[in-house]
């Protein structure tokens, strides 16, 4: 697996946890920013519904509070989340995050999440952000990483398209659980659980 370029040093997380801006060969995987704001009818669709906790995903009328949620979190240096945007147009594409990751000092491990907006997905978009999302992660705290030796990501037992993100990235599915998510609409499905090691991406790549 190819491994993306670090960031730069001007782009090195900052004292307010600034995810750092990451490249790909279509992709720039950059800060949020308030013009970000999805136009009319490219909020979460059925699909995303169905998968995604209620929130997760905003539509043009909730995506002020979104933002403003997504920045409290990264203040406490627990979360990242980075904007997916169009390398050539900067149009914004999706989310990637990592979070639950705890204090910085100390931190060994964190959850994998992401979403596209309907038109962007088909095209491996999140499949390509993953991967440097991964990267970073993984990549030491010396060189501009966040030094963790673990990540893990959980899924609805339905939604196939995430689960083959995850394994085209190195993930393995260690676990499974019943009737232990509650969709949007109340019914219940079973949970698959993935992770990925930092030496076991190595040996992947």
């Amino acid at each position: 697996m190819a491994d993306p370029s670090a960031p730069s040093p001007e782009n090195a997380p900052s004292s307010e946890n600034v995810p750092p801006v990451l490249e790909t060969s279509r992709l720039l995987l950059r800060p949020w920013r308030d013009t970000d704001t999805p136009a009319p009818g490219e909020g979460p669709d059925a699909a995303s519904l169905r998968f995604m906790p209620a929130g997760a995903q905003p539509g043009a009328d909730d995506f002020a509070a979104w933002l403003a949620r997504r920045r409290r979190e990264m203040a406490t240096a627990a979360d990242l989340h980075w904007c997916i945007a169009d390398l050539a147009t900067d149009e914004m594409l999706g989310n990637v995050q990592i979070f639950r990751m705890g204090p910085a000092e100390g931190r060994f491990q964190g959850e994998l999440g992401y979403w596209l907006r309907p038109a962007a997905r088909g095209r491996g978009v999140s499949g390509e952000a993953v991967v440097a999302v991964v990267a970073h992660a993984f990549r030491p705290v010396a060189d501009g990483g966040l030094g963790l030796v673990r990540l893990h990501a959980g899924t609805d037992s339905d939604n196939h398209v995430s689960q083959a993100v995850l394994r085209s990235a190195g993930f393995t599915q260690w676990g499974a659980d019943h009737r232990a998510w509650r969709r949007n609409d109340g019914s219940l499905a079973d949970g698959v659980y993935f992770e990925l090691l930092a030496d076991e991406r190595d040996v992947v790549g």
